[in-house]
């Protein structure tokens, strides 16, 4: 009668360490981290996301998700050629990260100042073209 109890809760015991896991998506909640939180919409520049669990340690495992359409992004990089404001989590199983957002900002050009000699020059040589005159130099 001894012999079963304690084997009923060895049994017991280790039916309790079996259901006990280190799998975040069952324990913990996740942390999403990115590199960059705006980037330059020109289908290049590119923000790396990573993501940990409470501990700190890198969950490899886990994907990254658009918030809006849920659809999973390929790998753990994000980048885009329309301006706007994207928003990620990560995801392993059932353990979910909180939001965070990516602002992707139109690509700009600048256009320096003419220099006012550079404009003379060409602005001359304009009307010189239309009135079809032409200019010598004598030395």
């Amino acid at each position: 009668l001894t012999i079963k109890k304690i084997l009923f809760g060895l049994l017991a015991l280790a039916g309790l360490v079996a259901c006990e896991s280190n799998d975040p998506a069952i324990d913990e909640k996740l942390q999403i981290l990115v590199d960059k939180s705006e980037i330059i919409a020109n289908g290049e520049d590119i923000a790396t996301f990573t993501v940990k669990n409470m501990d700190g340690n890198i969950v490899e495992d886990a994907t990254i998700h658009y918030a809006d359409s849920h659809e999973a992004l390929e790998g753990k990089q994000f980048k885009t050629k329309y301006a706007g404001e994207y928003s990620f989590y990560a995801q392993l199983g059932t353990a979910k990260s909180d939001v965070i957002n990516i602002v992707a900002k139109a690509q700009t050009h600048r256009i320096r100042r003419l220099s006012s000699q550079w404009s003379l020059q060409q602005s001359m040589s304009t009307r010189l073209q239309r009135s079809r005159w032409s200019v010598t130099a004598t030395t």
